[in-house]
């Protein structure tokens, strides 16, 4: 008999990321323009602006393009479609649920109540507010996701999920488009709900 749904460690987890998503959170529903993290934020934006170079530049914008529309969702539906084919239509609808409840209703209601402003001088365009990543938040929700669905070589999965996710927030802070904070609990938020 399998164990009853309430200790699952995937639960667990999630509630643990959801948490600590929130607790970024509330310092930035208190007061957006300065949370109590901001001169991290700052010092993190700094290191940034300092380190560019051509390579990192054209990595982070080609890192922004993939993570944008129609692109992002072009990965999720390819993982569906090959979830679905292959592991049939639970393991394809849980990555598109946890993906779609992530960038289309979490991060922009989200965004919405905080009303965060981006970092000033961003390299490339990005609308709306700061907080929290939709670019971070997606990445983490598909990867995650396919992290749990996976029957095999999960480990590898988990390595791969963690440099995707990562990457994606190095480039939303080196293009200035994101805080650090709004990365991370972005990330957060992702993995959670996956």
């Amino acid at each position: 008999m399998a164990d009853p749904w309430w200790r699952s460690p995937s639960l667990w987890a999630g509630i643990v990321l959801l948490t600590l998503a929130a607790a970024l959170t509330v310092p930035m529903l208190v007061d957006p323009a300065d949370p109590l993290f901001f001169d991290a934020d700052t010092a993190w934006r700094d290191d940034m602006v300092g380190s560019r170079d051509e390579v990192a530049t054209t990595l982070a914008r080609f890192l922004a393009a993939v993570g944008t529309w129609p692109w992002a969702y072009l990965a999720v539906a390819a993982a569906v479609v090959a979830l679905a084919t292959g592991r049939g239509r639970r393991p394809a609808l849980y990555v598109a649920l946890c993906c779609v409840t992530t960038s289309i209703v979490t991060v922009p209601l989200l965004k919405l109540l905080v009303e965060r402003a981006r970092p000033p001088e961003p390299m490339v365009y990005a609308a709306g507010y700061s907080f929290p990543s939709g670019h971070a938040g997606i990445a983490a929700a598909l990867t995650a996701s396919l992290v749990l669905v996976a029957t095999r070589w999960r480990a590898i999965w988990t390595v791969v999920a963690v440099i995707v996710t990562v990457a994606m927030m190095w480039s939303r802070t080196y293009l200035s488009v994101h805080w650090l904070s709004d990365t991370i609990a972005a990330a957060l938020i992702g993995a959670g709900i996956a």
